[in-house]
């Protein structure tokens, strides 16, 4: 024997490919340190042996060992003993190099394993990942795709394109708006003639259930492929969801967390289902014992907020300490990566029910445009504590309604300098600071239509014949939530064959994808879309010239503007804002259907 350890040369010495099958036998046999020791000893024989320090990273990452794992496959990936490194060994370096945030060169080494072996399906997955973290996500989606043609059992590659097309930002959305602008030309007629009885034609669904459906397939999938693989399985639970199949979901946390009940992201993902299937004590449970387990736990906060705001406002389990609890868990949304707000915060102090008297107190808007509209009522309050100006910052399209907000002085265009202040509050936060839980006053309208816009839109709808209903039924498709409050237009088809009823579109923007489906109301549907182009300030004083209101988003919800003899109904309430099994709601004065 040699001082290497290996035998001498001559007759008997072990071969290199010998020691190479032994220490990989030994490596999937599990016995890690017997093949660590036959890998190192063919390092000596032969040094800068790729499939050697291949080996070795494998076993370096199998043992947690994330940065020299990753030091032995970049030697590997740059080895050409005994020749050019393996489509395997580049695809596993891109997928180290990924799961140490090097994404862009993680996608450089994932393209040399395409091009080693084109028929090699974990490098088009490992192609895939990367070029997802990049945000090339049409992209991300062809390689996926790629893989799983080579690989129909390629489980990661399976659940990573579920995981994708559960993401609404993606590039088949920025593909629905060219459709939208190409369908553009069928609205041209702002009072479009629908043929009366046209049923032919397929209706296109809500925005997001096509991929939604893709994406349960696919996790399914994946999920039968690896039962044991808890991320599989979360993922799983989130397409359920999304796919309202509440009750499967529960089903598929409960699994987890019997497995790892350490894991707090599935225990919340448990409770927001279970809250979702009607079980709201057991979703605060659940949350409850995720922040046993995990005290600063945001998500689990956030969702524990809201489910307690949503039993205060259950008529059968109302509690006054659940709403005041609910609010100050609330403020735990701004630890949410998704908060966007609090990085942009001024340096000014906060507003935290000190006095106000002579004050100047900016307000900043939040979240969705249905949720300024809707908290915008509490400057009302502010002001009669004595604050001298409000200010409100909020979405561009909603400055020039808000400036008739009672209670406001001025509104400013999110983005725009911002004048001097002394005191800040976030919009949503003021119920908590104020203890006003539930409601407005019916008889305080808090928004005021301009009056030169009400005589306008009134002579405008006065052309129209009929008993006028106006309609919304798509909200923001890009929202996780859409596919439960939106509805497909043709739902109101057996309204519009009510005689005499005329049906009136209120809905501002992504409407003309939805013209074909229109075909199925066999009635004629009047759109002002096209008098009033992407702007939300005009809707109030057309719903106060309707007679009647069916709507889904938020932001056209009625607000103070609308006149107290009209009536709304909501026909999709997903959230704590509408209160279960409650007919007529506190936070918006309408009916609910939904």
């Amino acid at each position: 024997m040699n001082n290497m350890g290996l035998p001498a040369d001559g007759a008997g010495r072990d071969s290199t490919d010998s020691l190479l099958a032994r220490a990989i036998a030994a490596h999937q046999r599990g016995n890690l340190d017997r093949a660590a020791k036959l890998f190192k000893r063919l390092l000596k024989h032969t040094p800068g042996h790729g499939p050697a320090l291949h080996g070795l990273g494998l076993i370096a990452r199998a043992r947690g060992d994330a940065l020299r794992a990753l030091r032995y496959l970049a030697r590997a990936a740059a080895s050409t003993v005994p020749g050019p490194p393996s489509a395997e060994v580049l695809a596993n370096y891109a997928a180290m190099l990924g799961n140490a945030g090097k994404h862009a060169k993680a996608l450089t080494q994932a393209e040399r394993a395409v091009a080693a072996d084109p028929k090699y399906a974990p490098g088009h997955h490992t192609r895939a990942v990367a070029l997802e973290k990049l945000g090339r996500r049409g992209e991300a989606q062809a390689a996926y795709r790629a893989a799983i043609a080579l690989d129909a059992g390629l489980a990661p590659a399976l659940a990573g394109l579920g995981a994708l097309l559960l993401d609404r930002g993606g590039k088949r959305w920025e593909a629905s708006a060219a459709r939208e602008k190409q369908d553009g030309a069928l609205v041209e007629n702002p009072e479009p003639r629908l043929a009366a009885g046209a049923d032919s034609g397929r209706v296109r669904p809500p925005y997001g259930q096509e991929p939604r459906a893709e994406a349960l397939r696919l996790l399914s999938e994946a999920h039968r492929l690896a039962l044991e693989d808890v991320d599989v399985a979360d993922k799983l639970g989130c397409a359920l969801r999304l796919n309202q199949q509440f009750s499967a979901a529960v089903g598929v946390y409960r699994k987890i967390v019997e497995k790892r009940p350490g894991a707090v992201g599935a225990r919340s993902n448990l409770a927001v289902a279970l809250q979702e299937s009607g079980d709201i004590d057991g979703a605060i449970s659940q949350l409850e014992e995720v922040l046993r387990i995990k005290h600063d736990y945001a998500e689990g906060r956030w969702n524990l907020a809201l489910a307690l705001l949503l039993r205060g406002h259950t008529p059968a389990k109302a509690q006054a300490d659940d709403l005041r609890r609910g609010w100050l868990e609330f403020e735990w949304r701004r630890r949410l990566p998704t908060d966007k707000l609090e990085k942009t915060r001024p340096p000014h102090p906060e507003w935290d029910g000190r006095d106000a008297r002579g004050l100047r107190v900016l307000l900043r808007a939040e979240q969705g445009l249905g949720d300024t509209l809707q908290f915008i009522r509490y400057a009302r309050d502010l002001k009669a504590r004595g604050a001298a100006e409000i200010i409100v910052e909020c979405q561009p399209p909603l400055a020039a309604l808000l400036a008739r907000a009672a209670g406001v002085d001025r509104a400013i265009e999110r983005g725009r300098a911002l004048p001097p202040f002394d005191l800040q509050a976030r919009l949503m936060t003021l119920p908590g600071i104020l203890e006003r839980y539930q409601t407005v006053e019916e008889s305080a309208p808090y928004i005021e239509p301009d009056p030169g816009r009400s005589a306008l839109w009134r002579d405008r709808l006065a052309a129209l014949a009929g008993f006028k209903i106006g309609i919304a039924w798509q909200g923001n498709p890009k929202y996780v939530a859409d596919a439960w409050r939106s509805i497909p237009l043709a739902e109101f088809a057996p309204l519009a064959r009510v005689p005499g009823v005329r049906l009136i579109s209120l809905q501002q923007d992504r409407v003309s994808n939805f013209w074909n489906e229109a075909q199925t109301v066999s009635h004629s549907l009047a759109s002002p879309a096209r008098l009033i182009p992407h702007q939300i300030k005009k809707p109030s004083r057309i719903r106060s010239r309707t007679v009647r209101i069916f709507n889904v988003p938020a932001a056209l919800s009625p607000g103070g503007g609308v006149e107290q003899s009209k009536i709304t109904w909501r026909l999709s309430c997903p959230s704590w804002l509408c209160h279960q099994r409650r007919r007529r709601q506190s936070w918006w004065r309408c009916r609910c259907s939904g």
